[in-house]
């Protein structure tokens, strides 16, 4: 491991005592190993552990945070467009 993931992996660590989720639940449980599957891709362990933490939805409105479909969900319709706030050009 490097020095650069021996930090970020130190920093996520401290940020995890600071921060809190707010409201009614917490965190997403992902299959890992089929969404890999689906995805063609591991995914890294820090993005893992936050959804773990704090699971999907926005940051302050303006950043997304999405957990991959599995093969299980893509046809569940879980899956939708994005809004036309988000697709509109802020320019």
């Amino acid at each position: 491991m490097s020095d650069d993931q021996s930090a970020a992996i130190a920093t996520m660590a401290s940020l995890g005592e600071v921060l809190s989720c707010v409201g009614p639940t917490c965190g997403d449980t992902v299959d890992w190993i089929a969404a890999e599957k689906v995805h063609g891709t591991p995914f890294p362990a820090d993005y893992r552990g936050f959804v773990a933490a704090f699971g999907s939805g926005s940051i302050e409105e303006t950043v997304g945070v999405h957990i991959p479909a599995t093969s299980d969900e893509l046809g569940s319709g879980t899956l939708s467009r994005l809004s036309e706030a988000a697709l509109a050009d802020s320019r």
